[in-house]
Order: structure tokens, then sequence, then C-alpha cells
């Protein structure tokens, strides 16, 4: 498993999913261009991240549900084991 990144205020992930269909975008383009922020992120075993507004976070989840190794929420301050993941 890869390492965790550090988080801090302003973190981005590697994308965010920006429609229901699960088209995702990288995290600055998200926030600056599609004025979307991520409200929770993934971190998959290979160490990828994907994040999503809360009205998509199901659509993340279901992406590589079997690879997330741990998530977080907003305010984004610890990585949290994706088994006690409950859901959106």
């Amino acid at each position: 498993m890869n390492t965790l990144p550090k988080l801090s205020v302003g973190y981005l992930p590697a994308k965010v999913i920006v429609d229901e269909r699960g088209f995702g975008v990288p995290g600055r383009k998200a926030k600056y261009e599609w004025n979307t922020e991520p409200d929770v992120i993934f971190f998959r075993s290979d160490g990828w991240t994907l994040g999503a507004p809360k009205r998509f976070e199901h659509v993340a989840y279901e992406m590589w549900s079997d690879e997330w190794t741990h998530f977080v929420r907003r305010p984004f301050r610890r990585w949290i084991e994706i088994r006690k993941y409950g859901g959106p």
C-alpha cells in the first residue's frame, strides 16, 4: 500500500467527480472551473485519490469500492480506514 497523503488546508484529490455519471476532473479544475469541491475523499490501494461532493459520494465510492483503503470527510483532518465507512 502507498503512503497516505498528508492532509492540510486546501488539499485536493487527484480527481473530483462532477456529475452523476462519474465524470471526474483534476482537483484544481473541479474547484476553479466547475466550482465544485469534495466533501469526501477516497484513497485507493495504489495511492490514487478521488473526491466527490456529497451529492455524488455514492458514485465515487462505487467506482472502486473493492480498492479503497481509507477515506476522509470535510474538514479533512485524518484518514479513516474504509471498513469504518458507513456510506453517504
